[in-house]
Protein backbone atom coordinates (compact mmCIF):
# COMPACT_ATOMS: atom_id res chain seq x y z
CA UNK A 1 0.00 0.00 0.00
CA UNK A 2 2.77 2.29 0.42
CA UNK A 3 4.60 1.75 -2.34
CA UNK A 4 3.52 5.07 -3.76
CA UNK A 5 5.94 6.74 -1.37
CA UNK A 6 8.81 4.89 -1.87
CA UNK A 7 8.57 5.44 -5.55
CA UNK A 8 8.03 8.78 -5.08
CA UNK A 9 11.35 9.17 -3.16
CA UNK A 10 13.06 7.11 -5.64
CA UNK A 11 11.94 9.17 -8.37
CA UNK A 12 13.57 12.50 -6.50
CA UNK A 13 16.57 10.20 -5.58
CA UNK A 14 17.14 10.02 -9.29
CA UNK A 15 17.16 13.66 -9.61
CA UNK A 16 19.80 14.03 -6.55
CA UNK A 17 21.48 10.63 -5.96
CA UNK A 18 24.05 12.80 -3.29
CA UNK A 19 20.80 13.76 -1.23
CA UNK A 20 18.34 10.92 -1.00
CA UNK A 21 16.02 13.39 1.36
CA UNK A 22 15.79 16.44 -1.39
CA UNK A 23 12.22 17.82 -2.04
CA UNK A 24 8.88 16.88 -0.94
CA UNK A 25 5.87 14.97 -1.04
CA UNK A 26 1.71 15.17 -0.01
CA UNK A 27 1.54 11.83 1.53
CA UNK A 28 -0.64 12.73 4.76
CA UNK A 29 -2.95 15.28 2.70
CA UNK A 30 -0.46 18.69 3.09
CA UNK A 31 3.30 19.01 1.37
CA UNK A 32 5.57 17.94 3.89
CA UNK A 33 9.69 17.26 3.17
CA UNK A 34 10.93 13.68 2.48
CA UNK A 35 13.33 13.95 5.57
CA UNK A 36 10.13 14.10 7.70
CA UNK A 37 7.94 11.45 5.48
CA UNK A 38 9.81 8.61 4.68
CA UNK A 39 11.65 8.27 8.23
CA UNK A 40 13.63 5.52 6.90
CA UNK A 41 17.67 5.34 5.95
CA UNK A 42 18.09 5.68 2.46
CA UNK A 43 19.20 2.29 1.09
CA UNK A 44 16.08 1.07 -0.48
CA UNK A 45 15.27 4.34 -1.91
CA UNK A 46 18.65 4.05 -3.83
CA UNK A 47 17.87 0.64 -4.96
CA UNK A 48 14.53 1.46 -6.53
CA UNK A 49 16.04 4.84 -7.74
CA UNK A 50 19.32 2.73 -9.70
CA UNK A 51 16.25 -0.10 -10.73
CA UNK A 52 13.79 2.33 -11.69
CA UNK A 53 16.23 5.07 -13.58
CA UNK A 54 17.36 1.59 -15.66
CA UNK A 55 13.61 -0.01 -16.76
CA UNK A 56 12.27 3.08 -17.36
CA UNK A 57 10.30 3.14 -14.16
CA UNK A 58 8.23 -0.05 -15.28
CA UNK A 59 5.94 -1.65 -12.69
CA UNK A 60 6.34 -4.86 -14.55
CA UNK A 61 10.05 -5.04 -13.87
CA UNK A 62 10.16 -2.91 -10.41
CA UNK A 63 7.79 -5.85 -9.19
CA UNK A 64 9.97 -8.90 -10.62
CA UNK A 65 12.77 -7.33 -8.90
CA UNK A 66 11.30 -8.26 -5.91
CA UNK A 67 11.63 -11.84 -6.98
CA UNK A 68 15.93 -11.30 -5.67
CA UNK A 69 15.14 -10.42 -1.67
CA UNK A 70 12.25 -12.90 -2.10
CA UNK A 71 14.67 -15.44 -2.78
CA UNK A 72 17.28 -14.87 -0.35
CA UNK A 73 14.74 -14.87 2.29
CA UNK A 74 13.70 -18.05 1.34
CA UNK A 75 17.47 -19.53 0.86
CA UNK A 76 18.18 -18.02 4.42
CA UNK A 77 14.93 -19.19 6.44
CA UNK A 78 15.64 -23.02 4.42
CA UNK A 79 19.37 -22.64 5.68
CA UNK A 80 18.70 -21.62 9.35
CA UNK A 81 15.63 -24.24 9.64
CA UNK A 82 18.69 -26.69 8.48
CA UNK A 83 20.40 -26.10 11.49
CA UNK A 84 17.97 -25.82 14.05
CA UNK A 85 15.77 -28.43 13.28
CA UNK A 86 15.19 -31.89 11.95
CA UNK A 87 12.79 -30.99 8.99
CA UNK A 88 13.82 -27.80 7.26
CA UNK A 89 11.57 -28.19 4.56
CA UNK A 90 8.15 -27.93 6.66
CA UNK A 91 10.00 -24.85 8.05
CA UNK A 92 10.74 -23.29 4.54
CA UNK A 93 6.94 -24.52 3.83
CA UNK A 94 5.65 -22.61 6.31
CA UNK A 95 7.61 -19.85 5.79
CA UNK A 96 7.13 -19.52 1.76
CA UNK A 97 2.84 -20.00 2.01
CA UNK A 98 2.40 -17.38 4.74
CA UNK A 99 -0.34 -14.76 3.80
CA UNK A 100 2.62 -12.07 5.11
CA UNK A 101 5.46 -13.29 3.26
CA UNK A 102 3.34 -13.72 -0.68
CA UNK A 103 1.55 -9.89 0.38
CA UNK A 104 4.58 -8.41 1.46
CA UNK A 105 6.70 -9.70 -1.52
CA UNK A 106 4.29 -8.33 -3.72
CA UNK A 107 4.87 -4.97 -3.34
CA UNK A 108 8.30 -2.67 -3.65
CA UNK A 109 8.33 -1.57 -0.14
CA UNK A 110 11.43 -2.71 1.85
CA UNK A 111 10.08 -4.98 4.09
CA UNK A 112 11.22 -8.25 2.23
CA UNK A 113 14.54 -6.77 1.47
CA UNK A 114 14.83 -6.13 5.17
CA UNK A 115 13.98 -9.61 6.43
CA UNK A 116 15.82 -11.08 3.82
CA UNK A 117 18.88 -8.94 5.30
CA UNK A 118 17.32 -9.91 9.08
CA UNK A 119 17.96 -13.64 8.68
CA UNK A 120 21.22 -13.45 6.40
CA UNK A 121 22.66 -11.62 9.11
CA UNK A 122 21.38 -14.11 12.03
CA UNK A 123 22.61 -16.85 9.49
CA UNK A 124 25.81 -15.88 9.24
CA UNK A 125 26.51 -14.28 12.96
CA UNK A 126 25.51 -17.51 14.73
CA UNK A 127 27.53 -20.40 13.54
CA UNK A 128 28.57 -24.01 15.13
CA UNK A 129 31.71 -23.18 16.86
CA UNK A 130 34.66 -23.04 14.36
CA UNK A 131 32.75 -21.89 11.63
CA UNK A 132 33.63 -18.14 9.81
CA UNK A 133 30.84 -15.76 9.39
CA UNK A 134 31.12 -12.45 11.77
CA UNK A 135 32.62 -10.09 8.22
CA UNK A 136 28.97 -11.41 7.02
CA UNK A 137 27.37 -11.30 9.78
CA UNK A 138 28.14 -7.31 9.97
CA UNK A 139 27.20 -6.34 6.25
CA UNK A 140 24.06 -8.18 6.30
CA UNK A 141 23.33 -6.21 9.55
CA UNK A 142 24.64 -3.17 8.13
CA UNK A 143 22.38 -3.36 5.35
CA UNK A 144 19.59 -4.02 7.82
CA UNK A 145 20.07 -1.46 9.25
CA UNK A 146 20.27 0.98 6.52
CA UNK A 147 16.80 -0.23 5.15
CA UNK A 148 14.85 0.09 7.89
CA UNK A 149 15.57 1.49 11.35
CA UNK A 150 13.77 -1.39 13.03
CA UNK A 151 17.03 -3.43 11.54
CA UNK A 152 19.06 -1.93 14.12
CA UNK A 153 17.36 -4.13 16.31
CA UNK A 154 19.50 -6.98 15.28
CA UNK A 155 22.33 -5.47 17.52
CA UNK A 156 21.14 -6.49 20.91
CA UNK A 157 19.50 -9.81 19.60
CA UNK A 158 23.17 -11.07 18.15
CA UNK A 159 24.95 -9.56 21.23
CA UNK A 160 22.44 -12.02 23.25
CA UNK A 161 23.91 -14.51 21.34
CA UNK A 162 27.36 -13.98 22.76
CA UNK A 163 26.48 -13.54 26.31
CA UNK A 164 25.01 -17.23 25.32
CA UNK A 165 27.32 -18.50 23.67
CA UNK A 166 30.73 -17.64 26.09
CA UNK A 167 28.62 -16.22 28.76
CA UNK A 168 30.15 -12.67 28.28
CA UNK A 169 31.13 -10.33 25.86
CA UNK A 170 33.21 -11.52 23.43
CA UNK A 171 36.29 -9.75 21.07
CA UNK A 172 34.11 -9.82 17.80
CA UNK A 173 31.06 -8.23 20.15
CA UNK A 174 32.64 -4.74 19.57
CA UNK A 175 31.99 -5.72 15.32
CA UNK A 176 28.32 -4.77 16.43
CA UNK A 177 29.50 -1.00 16.77
CA UNK A 178 30.12 -0.81 13.31
CA UNK A 179 26.04 -1.00 11.88
CA UNK A 180 25.35 1.91 14.86
CA UNK A 181 28.17 4.21 13.42
CA UNK A 182 26.70 4.03 10.32
CA UNK A 183 23.48 5.00 11.53
CA UNK A 184 24.77 8.00 13.96
CA UNK A 185 26.69 9.10 11.05
CA UNK A 186 23.82 8.96 8.87
CA UNK A 187 21.71 10.86 11.39
CA UNK A 188 24.24 13.73 11.85
CA UNK A 189 24.49 14.39 8.08
CA UNK A 190 20.90 14.75 7.53
CA UNK A 191 20.48 17.26 10.93
CA UNK A 192 23.75 18.97 9.35
CA UNK A 193 21.92 18.94 5.42
CA UNK A 194 18.28 19.21 6.04
CA UNK A 195 18.19 20.57 9.84
CA UNK A 196 16.15 17.15 10.31
CA UNK A 197 16.77 13.91 12.83
CA UNK A 198 15.54 11.01 10.85
CA UNK A 199 15.79 8.59 14.12
CA UNK A 200 13.62 11.37 16.17
CA UNK A 201 11.50 11.44 13.13
CA UNK A 202 10.63 7.65 12.97
CA UNK A 203 10.83 7.26 16.95
CA UNK A 204 8.06 9.57 16.92
CA UNK A 205 6.14 8.01 14.57
CA UNK A 206 6.66 5.08 15.78
CA UNK A 207 5.07 5.68 19.45
CA UNK A 208 1.34 5.17 18.38
CA UNK A 209 0.28 9.27 17.81
CA UNK A 210 -1.00 7.99 14.54
CA UNK A 211 -2.60 5.22 15.64
CA UNK A 212 -6.52 4.27 16.57
CA UNK A 213 -6.43 4.66 20.98
CA UNK A 214 -6.62 0.94 22.49
CA UNK A 215 -5.81 -0.07 25.58
CA UNK A 216 -3.33 -2.20 26.29
CA UNK A 217 -5.27 -5.63 26.58
CA UNK A 218 -7.30 -4.97 23.14
CA UNK A 219 -4.12 -3.72 21.40
CA UNK A 220 -2.26 -7.01 22.94
CA UNK A 221 -5.30 -8.98 21.13
CA UNK A 222 -5.73 -7.37 18.54
CA UNK A 223 -1.93 -7.57 17.92
CA UNK A 224 -2.12 -11.43 18.38
CA UNK A 225 -4.66 -11.60 15.29
CA UNK A 226 -2.93 -9.96 12.98
CA UNK A 227 0.02 -12.28 14.06
CA UNK A 228 -1.66 -15.11 13.57
CA UNK A 229 -3.67 -14.08 10.62
CA UNK A 230 0.20 -13.36 9.13
CA UNK A 231 1.14 -16.65 9.63
CA UNK A 232 -2.08 -17.89 8.45
CA UNK A 233 -2.29 -21.32 7.46
CA UNK A 234 -0.45 -22.52 10.82
CA UNK A 235 -3.75 -22.60 12.59
CA UNK A 236 -4.25 -25.98 10.77
CA UNK A 237 -1.10 -27.77 11.60
CA UNK A 238 -1.99 -26.68 15.74
CA UNK A 239 -4.55 -29.58 15.84
CA UNK A 240 -1.38 -31.98 15.60
CA UNK A 241 0.58 -30.46 18.64
CA UNK A 242 -2.81 -31.62 20.60
CA UNK A 243 -0.19 -34.06 22.66
CA UNK A 244 2.79 -32.84 23.85
CA UNK A 245 1.28 -29.00 23.87
CA UNK A 246 -2.20 -29.26 24.80
CA UNK A 247 -2.31 -27.42 27.65
CA UNK A 248 -0.86 -24.66 25.58
CA UNK A 249 -3.25 -25.13 22.35
CA UNK A 250 -6.33 -25.33 24.95
CA UNK A 251 -5.10 -22.43 27.14
CA UNK A 252 -4.68 -20.01 23.45
CA UNK A 253 -8.38 -21.74 22.88
CA UNK A 254 -9.98 -20.53 26.17
CA UNK A 255 -8.30 -17.05 25.60
CA UNK A 256 -9.60 -16.44 21.72
CA UNK A 257 -13.23 -17.33 23.14
CA UNK A 258 -13.08 -14.67 25.77
CA UNK A 259 -11.58 -12.50 23.55
CA UNK A 260 -14.48 -13.20 20.91
CA UNK A 261 -16.83 -11.64 23.50
CA UNK A 262 -14.26 -8.57 24.67
CA UNK A 263 -13.92 -7.20 21.07
CA UNK A 264 -17.52 -7.74 19.86
CA UNK A 265 -18.44 -4.94 22.41
CA UNK A 266 -14.87 -2.94 21.41
CA UNK A 267 -16.16 -2.54 18.14
CA UNK A 268 -17.79 0.77 18.08
CA UNK A 269 -14.07 1.84 18.49
CA UNK A 270 -13.56 1.65 14.38
CA UNK A 271 -15.67 4.08 12.98
CA UNK A 272 -16.59 1.87 9.70
CA UNK A 273 -17.91 -0.70 12.31
CA UNK A 274 -20.15 1.19 14.47
CA UNK A 275 -23.29 0.54 12.49
CA UNK A 276 -22.27 -3.05 12.11
CA UNK A 277 -25.12 -5.51 12.58
CA UNK A 278 -25.48 -8.38 15.51
CA UNK A 279 -24.22 -10.90 12.74
CA UNK A 280 -21.89 -8.87 11.52
CA UNK A 281 -20.39 -7.76 14.75
CA UNK A 282 -20.19 -11.62 15.72
CA UNK A 283 -18.63 -12.54 12.47
CA UNK A 284 -16.00 -10.11 13.33
CA UNK A 285 -15.37 -11.02 16.16
CA UNK A 286 -15.18 -14.74 16.07
CA UNK A 287 -12.69 -13.96 13.27
CA UNK A 288 -10.40 -11.98 15.70
CA UNK A 289 -11.20 -14.88 18.44
CA UNK A 290 -9.55 -17.24 15.88
CA UNK A 291 -6.38 -15.30 14.72
CA UNK A 292 -5.71 -14.53 18.24
CA UNK A 293 -6.11 -17.85 19.30
CA UNK A 294 -3.26 -18.67 16.35
CA UNK A 295 -0.96 -15.68 17.49
CA UNK A 296 -1.10 -16.24 21.39
CA UNK A 297 -0.15 -19.98 20.53
CA UNK A 298 2.66 -19.20 18.57
CA UNK A 299 3.82 -17.11 21.29
CA UNK A 300 3.31 -19.99 24.04
CA UNK A 301 5.33 -22.29 21.72
CA UNK A 302 8.30 -19.94 21.96
CA UNK A 303 8.21 -19.39 25.39
CA UNK A 304 8.12 -22.95 25.69
CA UNK A 305 11.33 -23.15 24.23
CA UNK A 306 13.11 -21.02 26.83
CA UNK A 307 12.55 -24.81 28.47
CA UNK A 308 15.17 -26.46 26.15
CA UNK A 309 17.75 -24.35 27.95
CA UNK A 310 19.78 -24.12 24.66
CA UNK A 311 21.25 -20.67 23.14
CA UNK A 312 19.53 -21.68 19.70
CA UNK A 313 16.11 -21.92 21.59
CA UNK A 314 16.63 -18.93 23.63
CA UNK A 315 17.85 -17.13 20.74
CA UNK A 316 14.07 -18.01 18.96
CA UNK A 317 12.12 -17.13 22.27
CA UNK A 318 14.06 -13.60 22.22
CA UNK A 319 13.66 -12.97 18.32
CA UNK A 320 10.29 -13.85 18.15
CA UNK A 321 9.94 -11.76 21.41
CA UNK A 322 11.05 -8.86 20.68
CA UNK A 323 9.60 -8.69 17.36
CA UNK A 324 5.74 -8.87 18.93
CA UNK A 325 6.73 -6.34 21.56
CA UNK A 326 7.57 -3.96 18.80
CA UNK A 327 4.89 -5.01 15.85
CA UNK A 328 2.31 -4.81 18.96
CA UNK A 329 2.94 -2.28 20.99
CA UNK A 330 5.80 0.44 19.65
CA UNK A 331 4.93 1.14 16.07
CA UNK A 332 2.65 3.27 15.27
CA UNK A 333 -0.02 0.80 14.18
CA UNK A 334 0.12 -3.17 14.13
CA UNK A 335 0.52 -4.06 10.67
CA UNK A 336 0.72 -7.67 9.25
CA UNK A 337 3.95 -6.64 7.55
CA UNK A 338 5.58 -6.05 10.99
CA UNK A 339 6.00 -9.74 11.62
CA UNK A 340 7.66 -10.70 8.56
CA UNK A 341 11.62 -10.44 9.97
CA UNK A 342 10.30 -13.04 12.67
CA UNK A 343 8.47 -15.45 10.07
CA UNK A 344 12.08 -17.75 9.88
CA UNK A 345 11.78 -18.12 13.85
CA UNK A 346 7.98 -18.98 14.20
CA UNK A 347 8.38 -21.45 11.40
CA UNK A 348 11.31 -23.06 13.27
CA UNK A 349 9.63 -23.32 16.18
CA UNK A 350 6.92 -24.55 14.79
CA UNK A 351 8.95 -27.51 13.29
CA UNK A 352 10.36 -28.20 16.55
CA UNK A 353 7.39 -28.77 18.20
CA UNK A 354 5.79 -31.18 15.26
CA UNK A 355 9.45 -32.69 15.76
CA UNK A 356 8.53 -33.36 19.69
CA UNK A 357 4.61 -34.69 18.67
CA UNK A 358 6.39 -37.16 16.42
CA UNK A 359 3.77 -36.15 13.80
CA UNK A 360 6.23 -37.25 10.78
CA UNK A 361 7.03 -40.66 12.53
CA UNK A 362 3.53 -41.80 11.07
CA UNK A 363 2.02 -41.97 8.37
CA UNK A 364 -1.17 -40.41 8.77
CA UNK A 365 0.77 -37.45 10.54
CA UNK A 366 2.70 -37.05 7.37
CA UNK A 367 -0.70 -36.96 5.50
CA UNK A 368 -2.53 -34.42 7.63
CA UNK A 369 0.80 -31.81 7.87
CA UNK A 370 0.77 -32.12 4.08
CA UNK A 371 -2.51 -31.37 3.91
CA UNK A 372 -2.61 -28.20 6.25
CA UNK A 373 0.31 -27.08 4.54
CA UNK A 374 -1.74 -27.34 1.38
CA UNK A 375 -4.91 -25.63 2.90
CA UNK A 376 -2.12 -23.07 3.92
CA UNK A 377 -1.14 -22.48 1.15
CA UNK A 378 -4.17 -22.27 -0.73
CA UNK A 379 -5.09 -19.27 1.96
CA UNK A 380 -1.58 -17.31 1.00
CA UNK A 381 -3.09 -17.32 -2.85
CA UNK A 382 -6.51 -16.43 -1.68
CA UNK A 383 -5.57 -13.50 0.27
CA UNK A 384 -2.73 -12.21 -2.73
CA UNK A 385 -5.92 -12.18 -5.17
CA UNK A 386 -7.82 -10.48 -2.51
CA UNK A 387 -4.97 -8.15 -2.19
CA UNK A 388 -4.65 -7.57 -6.40
CA UNK A 389 -7.84 -6.97 -6.78
CA UNK A 390 -8.13 -4.18 -4.63
CA UNK A 391 -5.13 -2.78 -6.05
CA UNK A 392 -6.49 -3.02 -9.23
CA UNK A 393 -9.51 -1.66 -8.62
CA UNK A 394 -7.13 1.43 -7.29
CA UNK A 395 -5.34 1.60 -10.84
CA UNK A 396 -8.73 0.90 -13.39
CA UNK A 397 -10.42 4.15 -11.06
CA UNK A 398 -7.61 6.16 -10.96
CA UNK A 399 -6.88 5.99 -14.47
CA UNK A 400 -10.36 6.29 -15.83
CA UNK A 401 -11.44 9.74 -13.48
CA UNK A 402 -8.66 11.39 -14.35
CA UNK A 403 -9.65 11.87 -17.48
CA UNK A 404 -11.24 15.11 -18.09
CA UNK A 405 -12.07 18.20 -21.15
CA UNK A 406 -9.10 19.63 -22.29
CA UNK A 407 -8.43 22.74 -19.58
CA UNK A 408 -9.88 20.79 -16.79
CA UNK A 409 -7.93 20.28 -13.70
CA UNK A 410 -8.29 17.55 -11.80
CA UNK A 411 -7.25 16.61 -8.12
CA UNK A 412 -7.38 13.93 -5.96
CA UNK A 413 -7.65 13.29 -2.17
CA UNK A 414 -6.12 9.17 -0.55
CA UNK A 415 -2.58 8.27 -1.56
CA UNK A 416 -1.14 4.69 -1.86
CA UNK A 417 -1.60 3.06 -4.76
CA UNK A 418 -4.61 5.67 -6.42
CA UNK A 419 -1.86 8.50 -5.79
CA UNK A 420 0.65 6.82 -7.95
CA UNK A 421 -1.86 6.31 -11.15
CA UNK A 422 -4.33 8.98 -10.41
CA UNK A 423 -0.44 11.12 -11.00
CA UNK A 424 0.26 9.46 -13.75
CA UNK A 425 -2.56 10.50 -15.69
CA UNK A 426 -2.25 14.01 -14.98
CA UNK A 427 -3.98 14.52 -11.62
CA UNK A 428 -2.93 16.40 -8.48
CA UNK A 429 -2.76 15.51 -4.82
CA UNK A 430 -4.83 18.00 -3.05
CA UNK A 431 -3.21 19.87 -0.33
CA UNK A 432 -5.54 20.78 2.30
CA UNK A 433 -3.61 24.02 3.69
CA UNK A 434 -2.92 25.36 0.20
CA UNK A 435 -5.92 27.56 -1.87
CA UNK A 436 -8.90 24.91 -3.04
CA UNK A 437 -9.17 24.15 -6.75
CA UNK A 438 -10.95 26.85 -8.63
CA UNK A 439 -14.14 26.51 -10.32
CA UNK A 440 -14.87 24.24 -12.80
CA UNK A 441 -11.99 22.00 -11.38
CA UNK A 442 -12.88 17.97 -10.52
CA UNK A 443 -11.96 16.11 -6.99
CA UNK A 444 -11.61 12.68 -6.60
CA UNK A 445 -11.75 10.89 -3.36
CA UNK A 446 -11.91 7.12 -3.08
CA UNK A 447 -13.32 6.16 -0.34
CA UNK A 448 -11.50 2.53 -0.25
CA UNK A 449 -8.06 4.83 1.00
CA UNK A 450 -6.20 6.53 3.43
CA UNK A 451 -5.35 10.55 4.87
CA UNK A 452 -9.29 11.58 2.96
CA UNK A 453 -10.53 14.58 4.34
CA UNK A 454 -13.78 15.08 2.84
CA UNK A 455 -15.18 18.66 0.26
CA UNK A 456 -17.08 21.13 1.09
CA UNK A 457 -20.71 19.93 -0.09
CA UNK A 458 -21.64 23.91 -0.34
CA UNK A 459 -18.78 24.71 -2.51
CA UNK A 460 -19.19 21.07 -4.70
CA UNK A 461 -21.64 18.96 -6.99
CA UNK A 462 -21.28 14.90 -7.39
CA UNK A 463 -20.73 14.36 -11.42
CA UNK A 464 -20.17 10.60 -10.90
CA UNK A 465 -20.13 7.96 -8.33
CA UNK A 466 -17.98 5.16 -9.34
CA UNK A 467 -19.09 1.95 -7.24
CA UNK A 468 -17.58 -1.90 -7.53
CA UNK A 469 -18.09 -4.71 -5.67
CA UNK A 470 -14.82 -6.90 -3.97
CA UNK A 471 -16.01 -10.13 -4.82
CA UNK A 472 -13.00 -12.16 -3.65
CA UNK A 473 -14.35 -14.54 -0.48
CA UNK A 474 -11.80 -12.97 1.73
CA UNK A 475 -10.59 -9.13 2.01
CA UNK A 476 -7.53 -7.85 2.57
CA UNK A 477 -9.17 -4.00 3.40
CA UNK A 478 -12.62 -3.52 4.22
CA UNK A 479 -14.17 -1.21 6.08
CA UNK A 480 -17.77 -3.10 6.60
CA UNK A 481 -15.89 -6.47 7.24
CA UNK A 482 -13.29 -5.32 9.76
CA UNK A 483 -10.32 -6.39 7.64
CA UNK A 484 -6.87 -3.89 7.53
CA UNK A 485 -4.28 -5.81 6.81
CA UNK A 486 -1.81 -2.80 6.22
CA UNK A 487 -2.92 -0.97 9.56
CA UNK A 488 -5.13 -2.37 12.31
CA UNK A 489 -6.43 1.73 12.52
CA UNK A 490 -8.75 0.63 8.98
CA UNK A 491 -9.47 -2.83 10.99
CA UNK A 492 -9.35 -5.06 13.98
CA UNK A 493 -8.57 -8.19 11.89
CA UNK A 494 -5.60 -8.85 9.20
CA UNK A 495 -8.39 -10.01 6.76
CA UNK A 496 -11.71 -11.03 6.49
CA UNK A 497 -15.04 -12.84 4.94
CA UNK A 498 -16.24 -10.48 2.52
CA UNK A 499 -19.46 -8.75 3.70
CA UNK A 500 -20.22 -7.45 0.71
CA UNK A 501 -17.27 -4.51 0.53
CA UNK A 502 -17.46 -2.22 -2.24
CA UNK A 503 -14.72 -0.10 -3.85
CA UNK A 504 -15.97 3.91 -4.06
CA UNK A 505 -14.99 6.51 -5.67
CA UNK A 506 -16.50 10.21 -5.73
CA UNK A 507 -15.91 12.79 -8.75
CA UNK A 508 -17.01 16.33 -7.51
CA UNK A 509 -16.97 19.18 -9.27
CA UNK A 510 -15.81 22.80 -8.02
CA UNK A 511 -18.62 25.09 -8.15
Amino acid sequence: MDDAIYLEWARSIALHPLDPYAGEINWHGTSEPLVSAIRNPPLWGWALALLGSISGWSERALHLAQLVPSAVFLWASHALARRWCARPWVALALVAFAPVFLLTSATVMADTALAAAWTCAILCWCRPPGERGTALGVLALAVAGLLKWYGLALVPLLYCWELLSAGRPTRRSAWLLMPLALALALELWTRAQHGASLFASAEQHSIGAEGLALDAGLRAWIGCAFLGGACGGALLVLPLLARPHGRLVALAAAAGALAAFLVRGELRRWPSLAQATQGESWAIAIQAGVWGFLGLALILLALAELRVRTREARLLALWIGGTCVFAIFVDWAILARSVLPALPAFAIVLARALEGARVMQRAAGRTLLGLALGAGALLGVVLLRADTEVAEEARASATELARAPSGTRVWFQGHWGFQWYAQAAGARAQDRARPAPSAGDRILVPMLNSNIFGVDAQRVRVLEERKRALHSPLVVLGPRSGAGWWAHTLGPLPFAWNLGEVAQTWVFERR
